[in-house]
């Protein structure tokens, strides 16, 4: 028993002492592995998304790298049987294998339960290789569409995260790529804050258009997060919108730049604001 599930153990008795009769509100299971061998450990080589809509609200989807058995270092993707089975699937490969090894998987889990994928990987350029954003979808048992989504101006990326989510007349959720990258058209050596939105339900084929969300002249944003969401105004039956917010640290200080109210069919991003203060980076009151 590790330290995790003995605390957990300890908890659970001690609620049994001080209140009998009462079943605990938390418990927790043993720790199992969600892989075979070959997983690459380390911050930002695995991502995790429940899901959000319907039936399987809850149940558990992962990507993480790990080695094949040419030890080459792909994506992979498992996810659970049923919500709370803790029961998951054979391990998915969805990223081929290039030039550089994959890095920074990201998951977004649509309301159709179909899993969007991207990640950092090499391509070549000009005899080079280069960064690029990469993408990939899993519905049931396969990945679809797996391709580099980034264009041949972008040579450096990182820091990859995805949504999915399906605007006002639209059938299906189309996935929208935030990363930090520079772009060669205008200065190779500036990163930037990028959006990548591609085609609805993200397509086996084709491209993302992208757009700039910062535009300064200083570079070194790193710690990219980002979210999208489907929601609805406060007026009852109103049509839904989707909302969201992508934050990022630059020179020890962290940044925002938040969805505005745009239309039904239309996703708006304001301009970055700066949400700490103080030389040490902290928040001040």
């Amino acid at each position: 028993m590790n330290l995790r599930t003995t605390f957990a153990a300890i908890l659970i008795a001690l609620t049994a002492a001080l209140f009998p009769g009462v079943a605990p509100a938390i418990s927790f299971n043993p720790e199992r592995p969600l892989m075979d061998s070959g997983l690459l450990s380390g911050a930002g080589r695995q991502a995790v998304f429940a899901e959000r809509w319907g039936s399987n609200a809850g149940r558990l989807h992962a990507v993480y790298l790990k080695r094949d058995a040419e030890n080459n270092t792909r994506v992979y993707y498992t996810r659970e049987t049923s919500p709370g089975s803790s029961v998951f699937i054979d391990s998915i490969a969805v990223s081929s294998v290039g030039p550089a090894s994959p890095t920074a998987p990201d998951i977004y889990v649509d309301r159709n339960g179909n899993a969007h994928i991207t990640w950092t990987g090499g391509w070549t350029r000009q005899g080079q290789t280069v960064d690029g954003v990469f993408y990939g979808r899993v519905s049931g048992t396969s990945p679809t569409g797996v391709r580099r989504v980034s264009a041949d101006t972008i040579t450096f990326a990182a820091f990859p995260k995805i949504a999915a989510v399906r605007l006002h007349g639209e059938s299906t959720p189309r996935p929208y790529i935030a990363f930090v990258g520079n772009h060669t058209a205008t200065n190779r050596n500036d990163t930037e804050v990028h959006l990548l939105t591609g085609p609805q339900g993200g397509g086996t084929s084709g491209t993302f258009s992208r757009i700039n969300l910062t535009n300064e002249t200083a570079t070194g944003h790193i710690n990219l997060t980002f979210d999208l969401t489907e929601s609805f105004p406060p007026t009852a039956g109103g049509t839904p919108r989707a909302q969201g917010a992508i934050t990022y640290e630059r020179n020890g200080q962290l940044y925002a730049i938040l969805s505005e109210a745009g239309t039904p069919t239309s996703i708006i991003f304001g301009n970055p604001r700066q949400i700490t203060s103080g030389e040490d980076g902290g928040t001040q009151p």
